[in-house]
């Protein structure tokens, strides 16, 4: 690819040449044309450079900004990045007028290491003004209708003074600072003013006046010396004076403020003042709180965060007597304003916000906060256990005369943690049949409770308590009171398990079960089963609980599923005692085949021969033996 930048005739000739070093040319011409019309020169911006200079000083700025537009600058299209420019320097005053191209002139180089012009003025000038040249010339000849390029020209005048200057300037017999100053004093934070205008005169030790060519810096300060924005300063000369006037800023911080003016000639001599003034505190300080719980608990005593008070972006003290306030609807509650100590005293719902106040009796306020009071904890319970009275774990039911023995029991105390009230508490006893019995109260040394049995069994004791909220408290115990020893449970050699296919069927003869106790005797299966005395369960390899078909005293269930099954005899008597459990583990098979059945989980089946009763004692005659197969199960069927 290939870029014409110009127009003209232009040959492309293409070369072969083959191995043996043997060339053949070929070419042809074309014309390239520029159809873009460019008649207009390009726009020069010129930099920032010093008005006035003095002999042997160096002047440095930046390069002009040169654009050519395709038809004037009001079209945003840069058309033609190919423009040539260049920066001289002459000792003399150009005007309008000034042919430049005629002018002797001495180019200036760009400085390729700070992309700046710069030229040093020279110490014996031949003219008291020096004009700095900024040409740049387009390439308008190539395009259509052009036959020379476009050229535009810029210039900056310097002048050069040769000062014999030993005197400041000075400020005009028109100007008071004092009143400037009194006009800005008592004003408030935030407003904006306007400095006053302050003229200056200047004469060299020729008594030649130079005010036109004075310099000037106008600053103001705030308490902190921290400058303000000074905006919209406009600076006239009449012919003789310079004024400085208009300019504007707006008052931040309360406190002294300073007015800083300098005014400089062209000898380097400075006029330099100050004046003061005061700016009053009308702004409110700033209130900041910490994080602190909005969701509190009744009666709890809570130190409610010390707001933080700014002003002017500067903690102060705050001077405010009461730094807390609270809704006018709240619940009750105490606090103390010197520790910031707050304790709810009523639940619901309180709102309240902090203040602050600043030596100029600025107030401020805080958002409002709202704080959620409930009481949420129980109350605790405490039994009073003494030597004499503490809680048994058993007790006896009858004495020897046949007598009932009153149980006795401690007292007890119930508190809540942060509240003293107890709504009602109290003491409860349950019979083994769920029913609630009389407690009483000790008349004669009110030290502790007792309550009348009324059979053997097991006895629930609940103390309780109840805060004003509702919230409670208990502590139950269990007393085995007359019959403290387990029921035993015997199982007739027919009732245990032997080995099942799917498909087979267990039955269980409730005749052949039975419970013996110590106090309530001997229950045949069907009774012990009928009371809740005893259950039987069957729970299938994934620990589901079968449900039994039940015809009388026949309890029986189909297998369907193979794997492990586990048959349990539960027992427990009248007075709650619960014995140990019989278990017999064994498996239903999809396949028959021998197998022993497992009993009591430690491998062996119990199976009761006998039972002989004497003088009381319950005797067990026991052997082992392997799971029938199913011809031994047919010739005892069939015996």
């Amino acid at each position: 690819t290939v870029l014409f930048r110009l127009k003209g005739k232009y040959t492309i000739r293409y070369r072969a040449t083959d191995k043996a070093g043997k060339q053949k040319d070929m070419s042809y011409t074309i014309v390239v044309t520029d159809t873009l019309e460019d008649n207009v020169s390009p726009s020069i911006t010129l930099p920032s450079i010093v008005q006035n200079v003095k002999p042997g000083e160096k002047i440095t700025f930046e390069p002009a900004k040169i654009v050519d537009y395709k038809t004037d600058s009001s079209s945003p299209e840069v058309i033609d990045e190919k423009v040539k420019k260049n920066v001289y320097y002459y000792y003399g005053q150009a005007d309008d007028s000034t042919d430049f191209e005629t002018v002797e002139k001495t180019e200036l180089k760009l400085d390729k290491e700070t992309s700046k012009y710069s030229l040093e003025v020279s110490k014996t000038p031949t003219d008291s003004y020096l004009t700095i040249v900024f040409r740049a010339e387009d390439d308008a000849k190539y395009s259509v209708g052009s036959t020379e390029n476009n050229v535009a020209w810029a210039y900056k005048v310097v002048r050069i003074f040769e000062v014999n200057d030993n005197v400041a300037p000075t400020l005009s017999a028109s100007t008071n600072l004092q009143d400037i100053a009194n006009a800005l004093d008592g004003h408030g934070q935030g407003e904006k003013l306007t400095i006053g205008a302050m003229t200056f005169e200047d004469v060299d030790d020729n008594t030649v006046n130079t005010s036109e060519y004075l310099t000037s810096t106008l600053k103001v300060l705030d308490k902190n010396g921290n400058r303000v924005n000074v905006s919209g300063v406009k600076y006239t000369y009449d012919g003789s004076k310079f004024t400085i006037k208009d300019g504007k800023f707006v008052t931040t911080v309360a406190g002294k403020y300073q007015v800083v003016i300098s005014v400089t000639d062209l000898g380097g001599n400075t006029f330099i003042n100050s004046m003061e003034f005061e700016v009053e505190d009308t702004k409110a300080p700033v209130v900041e709180v910490e994080k602190f719980e909005t969701t509190m608990e009744l009666g709890k005593t809570y130190v409610l965060p010390t707001p933080v008070i700014r002003d002017d972006g500067q903690v102060i003290d705050n001077l405010a007597e009461t730094k807390v306030e609270f809704g006018a609807n709240n619940p009750a509650a105490k606090f103390s304003q010197g520790t910031m100590e707050f304790t709810p005293t009523e639940a619901g719902t309180y709102t309240l916000r902090f203040l602050g106040k600043d030596a100029a009796d600025n107030e401020a306020f805080s958002d409002w906060y709202t704080i959620t009071v409930a009481d949420t904890i129980n109350p605790e319970i405490v039994i009073n256990e003494t030597d004499e009275y503490i809680i048994p774990e058993t007790a006896p039911y009858k004495d020897e005369n046949n007598q009932v023995i009153n149980v006795k029991l401690p007292l007890f105390t119930a508190t809540d943690q942060y509240n003293e009230d107890i709504e009602a508490p109290e003491i409860t006893v349950k019979n083994p049949d769920g029913d609630e019995i009389k407690v009483i109260l000790d008349e004669s040394n009110k030290d502790h409770y007792e309550f009348a049995p009324t059979g053997n069994g097991i006895y629930t004791v609940t103390y309780k308590a109840v805060d004003l909220a509702g919230n409670s408290a208990t502590k139950t115990f269990e007393i085995k009171v007359g019959d403290v020893t387990a029921p035993t449970i015997i199982v007739d050699g027919e009732n245990m398990p032997s080995s099942y296919m799917i498909g087979d069927t267990i039955a269980i003869d409730l005749s052949k079960v039975s419970t013996v106790d110590d106090v309530d005797g001997a229950t045949q299966g069907k009774d012990a089963v009928d009371n809740s005395r005893l259950t039987i369960t069957l729970k299938k390899p994934d620990g589901t609980e079968v449900s039994w078909t039940k015809e009388s005293d026949i309890w029986s269930y189909s297998f369907d599923t193979a794997g492990n099954y586990t048959l349990t005899y539960s027992a427990t008597d009248k007075a709650g005692n619960t014995g140990d459990d019989v278990v017999y583990n064994f498996e239903v098979k999809s396949t028959s085949s021998s197998s022993s059945v497992s009993e009591k989980t430690w491998g062996i089946v119990l199976i009761v021969v006998s039972v002989a009763l004497l003088a009381g004692v319950v005797i067990y005659f026991v052997k082992t033996k392997d799971a029938p197969d199913a011809s031994e199960k047919k010739n005892k069927e069939s015996n």
